[in-house]
């Protein structure tokens, strides 16, 4: 237990407090003025004057990777580095201090180097011929990969340029999931490294999108009381799958919510699937048709499974919002479902969003 005195409430009930008791699962227990608290705290109650700074409640975050923020905050990050010959350099000195498995560098955005392009596989073939070397894209939806990772794909998957390296699309998705799985101690250990990240900022509760592998790793940690963060888990998965880890019995910090459906991609990487084309051209890559969308719908409902579905465009959110209301006026269940970033979603979207119900769950800064 823990006593906060000498504090000022943002909240509009606490009246003439300046103090309060937190117990050992983080609640509240009581708050008032500071020698009432004082008078409450039992001996050896860790007491901390905040020399009358602001208590505000804890931040939820609705749509964070946080186990994948974590292997970004271990691993390389590129987002730092002005030019592809910094990348570069970056990736050698990777290479040569990680002597085995795969190398993944994180969030490169070819907008703020010199060259303004990605990064080519002969050119990351030349740093690493003999071990996978990735460069993934700070959107999450854009890798280039070397020779060595391209022939741990198999020929024929979706989103595979093998002469570029460049990777697009659910095929990024499945790099941790199906071609380069981490070990659990390695999400387990991310998982820490991002909570700690997320407890700076004030966070105290997420909802986290990542495939079910990932959800193993949550629930030891939770089991083992090393949990801090409330987390709500979006599988991305098949809705069989994503009702497997619903029915199973929350833990104390952790349990799953829904499902992840990807529509389209990102602005950043011109995957956004828009009704007007790009500045030079192309609308941006629709990841289900219409019929698909519904299909993912009545799926889902049957199962009882909320989806969280990533629209970024306009045309990719009317196309879910046309589903939903074809969905409705057929007899489906008037459920909750959420759609996440809706960076261009149109006036007439937000009426619709309105009248459907649905949850909207924005990132001003998704790039």
């Amino acid at each position: 237990m823990r006593a906060f005195v000498r504090a000022r409430f943002a909240l509009s009930k606490a009246g003439s407090a300046s103090a309060l008791l937190v117990d050992d699962e983080c609640r509240i227990a009581a708050v008032g003025p500071d020698d009432e608290i004082a008078a409450r705290a039992e001996r050896g109650v860790d007491r901390v004057d905040l020399g009358g700074g602001v208590v505000l409640p804890a931040f939820r975050d609705a749509h964070v990777h946080l186990c994948q923020l974590g292997r970004y905050l271990i691993r390389p990050d590129l987002g730092r580095t002005k030019n592809l010959g910094e990348a570069f350099a970056e990736a050698r000195s990777f290479r040569d201090r990680k002597r085995s498995g795969p190398l993944f560098l994180e969030g490169y955005d070819e907008s703020l180097w010199r060259e303004g392009r990605p990064p080519r596989r002969s050119e990351l073939d030349a740093i690493e011929a003999g071990r996978p070397l990735l460069f993934r894209r700070v959107c999450g939806h854009i890798a280039v990969a070397n020779r060595a990772a391209l022939e741990m794909i198999p020929e024929g998957t979706a989103g595979v340029d093998r002469t570029s390296g460049l990777l697009e699309e659910e095929v990024v998705f499945r790099l941790e999931e199906d071609f380069f799985p981490p070990a659990i101690e390695e999400n387990r250990e991310a998982i820490l490294r991002a909570e700690a990240e997320a407890f700076a900022l004030g966070i105290a509760a997420v909802h986290e999108i990542d495939h079910p592998g990932t959800a193993e790793a949550y629930r030891s940690l939770d089991a083992e009381g090393r949990l801090r963060l409330r987390v709500r888990f979006y599988a991305r998965s098949s809705p069989e799958e994503a009702a497997r880890l619903l029915a199973q019995a929350p833990g104390r910090r952790f349990r799953a919510a829904g499902l992840k459906v990807f529509l389209d991609g990102s602005i950043g990487g011109r995957t956004a699937a828009l009704r007007e084309p790009y500045a030079g051209g192309g609308d941006g890559t629709l990841l289900l048709e219409p019929r698909e969308i519904g299909d993912a719908l009545r799926a889902a409902e049957a199962l009882g499974l909320q989806i969280a579905f990533h629209a970024i465009g306009d045309r990719s959110a009317d196309l879910l919002l046309d589903a939903i209301e074809r969905r409705r006026a057929a007899g489906g269940p008037p459920m909750d479902h959420r759609i996440e970033h809706a960076e261009m979603i149109s006036d007439e979207g937000l009426d619709r969003v309105r009248a459907l119900g649905l949850r909207l769950s924005m990132q001003p800064n998704f790039p």
